[in-house]
């Protein structure tokens, strides 16, 4: 009796991964990535940037954006965690604010469009990392952008 109740839980889990699985790869729609085209960083009070993107122009009904942004595990390590992720709402928004970024580690930055069916391709990667300057200009820092930074 306990063998044929194990045997129906692991059946009934293989069959809830199987459609999850389905489920999740019908959720992403044939929409355009969309495209980056600009970045502005502020150090006060903390460091921050504002990132922006060409909305897109599509046959379905966007509804709005979702910026993801990975951080630097450890310095120098090119190894990334999860640090925010932003809900733009309308299709026709293209800019998004990303605060508390540290200094001397990489952020890798994706943007990806939504509908009511779900959600298209992630952009390519994009990354930015912000350092403080080698002493031309005191006290300054200074970022720089590596763009398509495809692992």
């Amino acid at each position: 009796m306990m063998k044929c109740i194990s045997f129906l839980l692991l059946v009934a889990a293989a069959q809830a991964f199987v459609t999850k699985e389905v489920q999740d790869s019908k959720s992403q729609l044939d929409l355009p990535a969309p495209l980056f085209h600009s970045l502005h960083i502020f150090d006060h009070p903390v460091w921050a940037c504002t990132i922006g993107w060409r909305p897109i122009r599509s046959t379905e009904d966007i509804l709005g954006y979702r910026l993801v942004i990975r951080e630097e595990v450890l310095p120098n390590t090119r190894q990334y965690a999860a640090f925010q992720e932003l809900f733009i709402y309308g299709q026709d928004k293209s800019v998004a604010a990303v605060a508390e970024l540290k200094q001397g580690l990489w952020y890798e930055y994706r943007i990806q469009a939504f509908t009511s069916r779900g959600y298209g391709p992630l952009s390519v990667a994009n990354a930015l990392y912000i350092y403080k300057n080698d002493g031309l200009r005191q006290g300054q820092f200074t970022y720089s952008v590596m763009e398509n930074s495809e692992n």
